[in-house]
């Protein structure tokens, strides 16, 4: 969804994308010195790295420094309140549209927002009266008030049980650029 821009992904496989985890130094002092760099979007498994937060301070602290730091640097972020995690495989998804397999693909939400409504105060929170910082709210995207879904229009979005597919990476993409058409002006 952004062909004329240059996209870079940096990650730390199982690490909270905050400024006082050592694993993101390097990251975080690239991202606010390189004058290039105008957008970032911050998404992580919220569910999981909640529980990573430095002893002694809360996700909305480390958060707050975080956003402050970017934001005296002049960028423009994105937090995403991340996607569902389903309980099954995709594979449980080649019999969807099978008349005996009829919800294959889809669980109720409750199983997503029960973990959810622990993070999403937190982010909101953060967001809040920060004129360069937005809340992507992305989970709606594959859930409503009754079910998440796994695939949509006949394309699996998953490829594991908490991680999208190319198509599910597309997907979310065209939905936040639709929404946040501000993405695209921001970046030049």
């Amino acid at each position: 969804e952004l062909n004329d821009f240059n996209v870079a992904s940096y990650s730390v496989e199982g690490s909270l994308p905050i400024l006082n985890n050592n694993n993101f130094n390097k990251i975080f002092e690239h991202i606010i010195n390189d004058a290039n760099i105008t957008t970032i979007i911050i998404s992580a498994y919220w569910n999981k790295r909640i529980n990573e937060v430095p002893k002694g301070s809360s996700l909305e602290i480390e958060l707050n420094q975080t956003l402050d730091q970017l934001t005296k640097a002049n960028k423009y972020v994105y937090i995403t309140d991340d996607v569902p995690k389903f309980s099954f495989s995709p594979k449980k998804c080649k019999y969807a549209g099978n008349i005996f397999h009829e919800d294959s693909c889809k669980e109720n939400s409750r199983y997503f927002y029960r973990k959810y409504r622990e993070y999403i105060p937190v982010l909101e929170s953060v967001v809040n009266n920060r004129t360069n910082v937005k809340l992507l709210k992305t989970s709606r995207y594959f859930c409503d008030d009754k079910n998440c879904n796994m695939a949509k229009d006949g394309f699996l979005l998953y490829r594991d049980r908490t991680h999208l597919s190319i198509n599910g990476s597309k997907y979310t993409a065209k939905n936040i650029i639709s929404e946040n058409p501000q993405i695209i002006s921001n970046g030049y």
